[in-house]
């Protein structure tokens, strides 16, 4: 019975501890959350305070706002109107003028470049006429040239010579053509001749192979041929392209050394120079003229169309002429 009654007092001890162990716990509990009751409380305190005073500084500030917007609102109401017209048209009138000035501005920039483009283009031409200056000075030369030739001839005679001058007298043909002249017979050693008219036959045979293609042209006498007349001889000629002397519009064929040469090979008082002229060279006919008239010469022309081939028939029963 004892060992009963022993063991049930000592299940109620621990019951006694465990039930105190709970509510000593309950009251630390209650404690903590007092305190952190209390803490929150001063903290919540504080940010009321806080929110408070930016309140209070925020509602200075609208304070502050409204009164400076009411002072601009009465600032505005003490401008005059007519002043304020007056500004306004003064500022538009601004304006019109600005936008007038950049419209000028850009017309007068338009301009600018167009001048400019003059101004090159000039330049351009005067550097052209710079560069045409020599060719300008060339031809007046030419053209002073020309003026002396025709001053020179004034008193040469230039008309064609009468049967009579020219009769017994040996023909000598150049034909003029491509402003060349193309002397056909070889005159080589005709002035130092003994007998040059017992010659003819011989000579109308001999072509001049400076002038003349040798190897196509002919010469055939159609019946036997007599230096003192009789002859019937038909030719045959080609000229050879650059065999003709050259005849420049700007200077004297005196100067040239093969015509020069050409007219000393004959003599005046033996020969007469026949002239074939093709229309596209009648201006170096007149200096062919020319030059034949001053070096005493008779001479007669014959304006023709001088084809490739030329064609001649060289026929006098007693005397040649000029054909």
């Amino acid at each position: 019975m004892r060992n009963k009654r022993s063991n049930q007092s000592d299940s109620l001890d621990l019951l006694l501890d465990t039930i105190c162990n709970l509510f000593g716990l309950i009251i630390l509990i209650t404690i903590l959350i007092a305190v952190i009751a209390q803490i929150s409380g001063q903290e919540a305190l504080k940010e009321i305070e806080s929110r408070k005073v930016q309140k209070k500084d925020t509602s200075k500030e609208l304070v502050s706002l409204t009164n400076e917007k009411n002072f601009l609102i009465n600032e505005v109401q003490t401008i005059k109107t007519p002043e304020l017209l007056k500004s306004i048209a003064i500022a538009s009138e601004a304006e019109r003028r600005l936008q007038s000035a950049k419209k000028e501005l850009a017309r007068r920039r338009v301009m600018l470049a167009e001048e400019n483009k003059l101004i090159s283009d000039e330049t351009v031409l005067i550097q052209k006429l710079k560069d045409q200056l020599p060719l300008l000075k060339e031809e007046i030369e030419i053209l002073k040239s020309e003026l002396k030739r025709a001053q020179s001839m004034k008193d040469i005679k230039l008309r064609t010579p009468k049967r009579r001058e020219v009769e017994g007298l040996m023909p000598v043909q150049v034909i003029i053509k491509n402003n060349m002249a193309f002397i056909i017979n070889d005159t080589t050693g005709w002035k130092n001749s003994p007998n040059p008219k017992a010659e003819r036959c011989r000579i109308w045979k001999e072509f001049n192979r400076s002038a003349v293609d040798l190897i196509r042209s002919t010469a055939i006498d159609l019946k036997p041929c007599y230096g003192v007349g009789g002859q019937d001889i038909e030719r045959t000629i080609y000229l050879l392209p650059s065999g003709g002397i050259p005849i420049a519009t700007d200077t004297y064929i005196d100067r040239n050394r093969d015509w020069v040469d050409f007219l000393d090979s004959l003599d005046p008082q033996e020969h007469v120079i026949s002239l074939k002229v093709h229309p596209d060279s009648f201006e170096a006919f007149s200096e062919i003229r020319r030059s034949v008239t001053k070096a005493k010469f008779n001479y007669d022309a014959d304006p023709m169309f001088i084809t490739e081939p030329y064609r001649d028939r060289i026929k006098d029963d007693h005397h040649a002429t000029a054909q």
